[in-house]
Order: C-alpha cells, then structure tokens, then sequence
C-alpha cells in the first residue's frame, strides 16, 4: 500500500503541474507606466515603448499606461483595465492599455470625455494593435496603439494644401503672364506700323523727310511771295492754300518730334507711331507743295504761250457765237412744244450763254492789253477767265439739244409706262380687296391712283410735260412693285399657314385638354406651376381660335405656344404628383440602412492608420473576438472595451 501511494504521489507531481493554468493577475494598482508582469519586454523593446509615450504625451498630454500580465483572472479585458484604472487612480489624460499574454486577450480603459471615440478606438485596435499582438510583437503593439492615440496636426495637410495651391497659383500667373506677354506681343505686331524695320532706320527716315520738306516750304514761300507779285493774289489764291495747308502740318511734325526729344521716354511701339505720324505729316505736305508747284507750273505756261493761247480762245468765240442763233430757235420750239416745267433748267440756256461769250471776249480783250503793256504775267489770269467762259457758254447751249432728246424719248415711253403702270395697279387693287394683305397694300394703291391721276394731267396737257410725267410715273410705279412684292410674300406665308392650321391648331386643343384634366381630377395634389402653364395654354389657344379666321400666321404661332405651355403643365403636373424618393437605400425601404456621416477622425481627433478600413472590413467579415459586448461605459467617468488577438 506504501508502495502504491508513493508511485501515485509521484505520477501526481509528473501530471498536476502540467495542467496548472497561467498565474492570474487580479486588477492591481499601477505604480510605473509600464508594468511588464509577463516578462515579455526586452531591454530593447521597453525602450522603444518609452519613446512612443513619451512622444504621446508631448503631443498633448495624453499618458498611456501599459500592462501586461498572464491572465485576466478570469475576467474580460474591458472589465479588467476598467477595475485597474480604478485602483491606479487614472485621470482624464490617462489610457491604460492591459494585455494578458496567456489569454491572448487584451482592454482598455479611457476618460469618459476622451477626444477619441469608441469606433475609432475600435478602428486603431482592430486595424493597427490586434494583428501585431497576434504576432507576439507586444513592443510594436503599444507604439502603435501609442501613434494612433497621436491627435492627427492639421498643418501638414494645410502646408501640403498651401503648397499645391501655391504651385497651382504660380502655374496659373505663370501661364497668364505668358499669355499676357503674347497678347502683347500680337498687339504691338499688330499696331506697328512698320513690321520687320528697325526703329533706327524709321528714325532716319522720319529725320530726312523733316528736312527735306521743311526746304522745300521754305522754297514754296519764296516762289508764292513771287508769283503774287506776278500774277496777282486773286490768281495765286488756290496755291496759297496749298502752302498754308502744308506750312500747318509741317508744324504739327516738328511737334510730335519734339514730343520724341522731350524728357519723358515712349516705349518703342508708341515711339514708332509717333514717327509713323510724322512721315505721314511730311507727305501730306509735301503733297500739298507740288499742287502749288503744279499751279505756278501752268501760270508760268500761260504766260509763256499767253498770245497764242488768246488768239484760240479769240476764236472759238468767234464760231460759238456763230452757233448761237441756231441755239436760241432751237430753244423757241422747244418752249412751243413742251410746258415750261419741262424746260427747267434749260429754259433760258440761250441768254446765259450770250453773257458767257460777252465775258470771254472781254478777257481776251484785257489779256491783249496786258501783253501790249509789258505785263505778260498778268495775261494768265486773262486766258483762264475766258477759257472758263468759253467753256461754260458750250455747256450751256449743249444742254438745249440734249434736253431736246430727252423729251422726245420721254414721250415715247410713256404710254408702254402708263400700261405697266395700270397692270401693277389692277393686281395690288385685286390683292388688296381679297382681305388677306397685311401689309398696307390698300394704302398704296390709294397713292398710285391718284399717281396716274397727275401723270394722265401731265401728258395731256396743252402744252405736255412727258419729262415729268415719266418721273412720277416711274416713282409710283416702284412704290407699288415694292408693296405688291411685301403683300406677295405675306399672301404665301398666309397660305402655308392655312395649310398647317387645322393640325396645329387640333394638337394644341387635345394637349390643352389633356393637361386640363389632369389637373382637374388631381386637383388637391398639383401645385401652381401647373396651374399657371395651364392658364396660358388655354389663354394662347383662345388666341388662336379667334385669329384662325383672319390671320393664319398670327393663329399658328398662337397654338403652339399653347402646345408648348399645356406640356409644360403636365411636366409639372406629372412632377407634383411622382411619389417622393427615400433618403438613403438598401434594407427595408424608407427604414433601410444610411449610409454618411463624418467616417474617421471627427471633431474629437483620430488616428493615423491608412489601413484602418482594410483590417475593419476583414476583421468584422471574420467574426469579432470582443469580450463584453464591445465597449462599455465604467464606475467613476470612464469608458472602456477589450478584445482577443
């Protein structure tokens, strides 16, 4: 029997120790921040836990407290690290983080009021601590449980924002300097006057044209001064002109140089159109000098050839006056034949050109005597006073024959006129009588009536003026074509109207009453919208009804406004009464899931964990080892959860 108890005693001391749980560590009062009852730290991993707290607490004053122990005692994490807290007197600053290496279990305890909420210390826990407690690497799970408890700064965003903003802002006054700069530079291509010649040689240019033009006025001045003494200053008044008009802008050159001299610098572009406005000023008065050169050019001719020239000049006064009796019968015949009014202008043709030939001679007479002096300067202004009277005096009895033509072929005209006219006349009265003309065609048949009244008084006169009759005539007859022309178009476009009525105008009756009873019927559930285009659906259709008997035009344009406004009262009307649309989606219809929210990281701080939504998801799609529910509210203002890794 002694035998049998010692070798069970002995099988006892082999199995018993074996199957001794892990020492149990009841909640405890915490003396150190970290508390390593496990034996699971190296010298090398407590120093790195010390640096990721003491880094947490100089964030913003946050400690967390570790502990790691065998086991729980038999209690859940959360129920545990809420009891320690306790004990270890945690204030609102503190977590405790507890881990029971034995359990693979682990809780946390934090201030009611912490800053962050229990679903991102889910978030941190799940995503960041659970995966590096399964791999036994405790030290790494404290510095990242440590670094997401870290309040995420907003500065470094802001500075990364910043800067984005200010690269993109550089970029955009980058490009719009650029595209200022091309602007620019297209606008002075544009504006110079001179593309491709370098300012200089403008310069020079300008500069040379000064001179040159500023001699010859002052060459001109002298020649002027000559000629008046010469030829008179009546003679030499056009080329004084030339000189005065040319002496002005050369003045208005020498300033805008000055301007280019002065003290206060131009840009090269306003630079070349201040030299561009110079050579534009010297060319046109140098323009004007060679007009006076040319006159004194013709002066000098005259008086050079001053006999020869009055001798022609004797001449041809001479043969016209020859000609003049002629003329003057020619007239009488005209003024027995035709009315006065027919005459006009040339009705006294004959005595103007006697005056003509009177004037001529007498110059020709003063231009003689003028040579006979010694004075042959003063025969041009002779030989130009009768070469214009001459010229006048053949005008004038030219004007006789050719009036003499004029109406003969006026009264031949006339009566193939007078019947176009009468045609014209017979199919506006025709149009304008039918009703359908809008455009004011009565108004002017009236007009060409009484037209063809005083034509049919003109031509029948004793004596006749087919002159003027053919004007009015001619006058009267294109008014009438213009407003036969405009009751022609307004005719076709009546008759295509017509021919789109009754369809338009029976489209916009079944549209207007289709939109009326819907409102009519849902009357209770159709807001104003619809009610309002209703009203002008049917407003536009009683427009079209009354105008479809005189206005086609006016009436289609009417129904399909009111077309147009009944579809618009059943948008509406079909909008006002479509079921409203529930927020949201997914299960269960207007109880169904919502989806929103601020996500992670809201007002009361976050974690910096990128993985956070990757180990969520597969953390939940698994199955949650949480004790206790999840997190839980504790004793004395705290709150906690805990979980199994």
């Amino acid at each position: 029997m002694r035998r049998l108890l010692v070798v069970l005693g002995l099988l006892a001391g082999l199995v018993l120790p074996a199957a001794v749980p892990a020492l149990a560590d009841a909640p405890f009062r915490l003396d150190d921040q970290v508390t390593d009852r496990a034996g699971v730290l190296s010298a090398g991993d407590r120093a790195d836990v010390d640096g990721a707290l003491q880094e947490l607490r100089d964030a913003d004053g946050t400690q967390l407290w570790v502990v790691f122990v065998d086991s729980f005692d038999g209690q859940s994490g959360d129920d545990w690290a809420a009891q320690t807290a306790e004990a270890s007197q945690l204030g609102a600053g503190d977590v405790l983080f507890a881990v029971a290496v034995g359990d693979r279990a682990y809780g946390y305890s934090v201030d009611a009021d912490f800053r962050v909420s229990d679903a991102d210390l889910d978030d941190l826990l799940v995503s960041d601590v659970e995966p590096k407690l399964s791999d036994g690497d405790w030290a790494g799970a404290v510095v990242a449980f440590a670094d997401g408890l870290e309040p995420t700064s907003i500065w470094p965003a802001v500075l990364v924002v910043v800067g984005v903003v200010l690269v993109i802002a550089g970029l955009v006054w980058l490009n719009r300097v650029r595209k200022r700069r091309r602007t620019e530079q297209e606008r002075i291509r544009r504006e110079d006057p001179f593309p491709g010649e370098p300012t200089e040689s403008v310069q020079g240019r300008a500069a040379e044209a000064l001179l040159q033009v500023d001699e010859a006025l002052r060459s001109s001045s002298v020649d002027l001064d000559f000629a008046k003494a010469q030829y008179g200053e009546a003679e030499v008044a056009d080329a004084a002109a030339s000189y005065a008009a040319a002496k002005g802008e050369m003045e208005q050159a020498f300033a805008v140089r000055q301007q280019l001299d002065d003290e206060h610098p131009e840009d090269d572009l306003a630079t070349r159109k201040l030299l561009a406005r110079i050579l534009a000023l010297a060319d046109s008065a140098d323009t004007e000098l060679d007009a006076q050169a040319a006159a004194f050019a013709q002066l000098r001719d005259l008086e050079k050839n001053a006999p020869q020239l009055l001798d022609g000049l004797a001449a041809g006064i001479t043969a016209l006056a020859d000609r003049l009796p002629q003329e003057e019968a020619a007239l009488a015949r005209l003024r027995e034949r035709w009315a006065p009014t027919a005459l006009v202008p040339e009705d006294d043709n004959d005595a103007e050109a006697r005056s003509r030939l009177d004037a001529a001679r007498e110059a020709v007479a003063a231009g003689r005597a003028e040579i006979a002096a010694g004075r042959a300067g003063m025969a041009a202004p002779a030989v130009r006073t009768a070469e214009a009277a001459l010229a006048q005096a053949t005008t004038l009895l030219d004007a006789i024959g050719r009036r003499a033509g004029e109406l003969e072929d006026a009264a031949a005209k006339l009566p193939a006129a007078r019947a176009d006219a009468e045609r014209d006349l017979a199919e506006a009265r025709t149009l304008a009588a039918s009703g359908a003309d809008r455009t004011g065609l009565a108004e002017q048949v009236s007009r060409a009536e009484q037209a063809l009244a005083e034509v049919d008084a003109l031509a029948g006169a004793v004596p006749p003026d087919p002159l003027t009759a053919l004007e009015k005539l001619t006058a009267a007859d294109t008014a009438l074509d213009e407003a036969l022309g405009r009751a022609k178009d307004e005719q076709a476009k009546q008759a295509a109207a017509r021919a789109r009525l009754d369809r338009t105008l029976s489209g916009a009756r079944v549209r207007v009453a289709g939109a009326q009873d819907l409102v009519a019927t849902r009357s209770g559930r159709v807001g104003v919208g619809a009610r309002t285009a209703l009203s002008e659906a049917q407003r536009w259709l009683a427009q079209a009804e009354a105008a479809a008997a005189v206005d086609a035009v006016a009436a289609v344009a009417a129904a399909e406004r009111a077309t147009a406004q009944a579809q618009s009262a059943q948008s509406q009307a079909n909008a006002d009464l479509a079921p409203p649309v529930a927020v949201g989606g997914g299960y269960g219809g207007s109880g169904g899931w919502a989806w929103g929210g601020g996500g992670f990281g809201g007002s009361g701080g976050g974690y910096r964990s990128s993985r956070r939504s990757t180990y969520r998801s597969s953390s939940r799609s698994s199955g949650s080892r949480r004790s206790g529910g999840g997190s839980r509210r504790s004793g004395g203002g705290r709150r906690g959860g805990g979980g199994r890794f």
